[in-house]
C-alpha cells in the first residue's frame, strides 16, 4: 500500500473514516477490507466517539470489490467463504455498533459498496450519488 487505503480523522466525538481509493473509486483491495475490519470496531468500542461518518474520497463512495486486483490473484477464488466472512464482518461491525453511523455518498455506491451504505443508521446522499447492486451467479 503505496498511499494510505483509509483515513481516519476525529472532529470532537465524531470520527471521519474515508476510504482511500479515488483512481478506483474507492473499490475495496484487500488491504482496504482489512484496514476497515481493523478501524470500525475499534471506533465502535472508543467512548470518546460518539458518531462514526464513512465515506469515500474522490467523488465516489465505493465500487464494490476491487475485481481488477482478484482477478489478478486466482487465489483469493479458492476460499470463497473465508473472504465473504472478511466483507460480512465489515457489515456486522457497522450494525451492531452502539452509535449511529452515517454514510456520506457521492457517485457510486455499488456491490458490497450500496452494502455498506445501507448498514449505515443515516444515508447522506448527494445528487450525483446512486446505488446498485451487480452479484452474478
Amino acid at each position: 500500500m503505496s498511499e494510505q487505503e483509509l483515513l481516519e480523522e476525529r472532529h470532537g466525538a465524531v470520527a471521519v473514516v474515508t476510504m482511500n481509493r479515488p483512481k478506483a473509486k474507492n473499490a475495496l483491495s484487500p488491504e482496504l477490507l482489512t484496514a476497515l475490519l481493523e478501524t470500525l470496531p475499534k471506533l465502535a468500542d472508543d467512548a470518546s466517539v460518539r458518531t462514526v461518518v464513512l465515506t469515500g474520497a474522490g467523488g465516489a463512495f465505493c465500487s464494490g470489490a476491487d475485481l481488477k486486483a482478484a482477478m489478478a490473484n486466482p487465489e483469493a477464488f479458492q476460499n470463497i467463504d473465508a473472504t465473504m466472512t472478511r466483507y460480512h464482518g465489515v457489515i456486522r461491525a457497522i450494525v451492531n455498533a452502539p452509535k449511529p453511523f452515517i454514510a456520506m455518498i457521492e457517485g457510486p455506491a455499488v456491490g458490497f459498496g450500496c452494502d455498506m451504505a445501507l448498514a449505515c443508521d443515516i444515508r447522506m446522499v448527494a445528487t450525483d450519488a446512486y446505488f446498485e447492486e451487480r452479484f452474478v451467479k
